[in-house]
């Protein structure tokens, strides 16, 4: 009889990707809020994120609720933005490939 382990592998691929989902919401929050433009440090506190999963895709947004948040992101024409800016940085494919890494272990 032959046996497979599939469901364990898969359990374990999931589980890292968990992880790297993780890391990649605290990093990104963590970078944001050494990035955002400082006054009273408002929008600093105010960043957050919010993850949903469907049908085994992730998405991660980033962000505030402030109501002059978006006027920071989006007040010189010239530039991308400190937010999209940051985020374009987070390395979050090098995260996923190191925690993948880990499947086999």
């Amino acid at each position: 009889m032959l046996k497979t382990n599939i469901d364990g592998v898969m359990k374990g691929i999931e589980n890292h990707i968990e992880a790297a989902v993780r890391e990649i919401e605290v990093t990104g929050v963590v970078d944001l809020q050494a990035n955002a433009p400082v006054d009273t440090g408002a929008l600093k506190r105010a960043i957050a994120f919010k993850t949903e999963k469907s049908n085994d895709k992730y998405v991660i947004t980033f962000g505030s609720m402030l109501k002059y948040a978006p006027y920071t992101e989006f007040r010189n024409s010239t530039s991308k933005g400190w937010m999209r800016d940051t985020l374009n940085e987070l390395d979050a494919e090098n995260i996923l490939i190191k925690h993948l890494k880990g499947v086999n272990d």
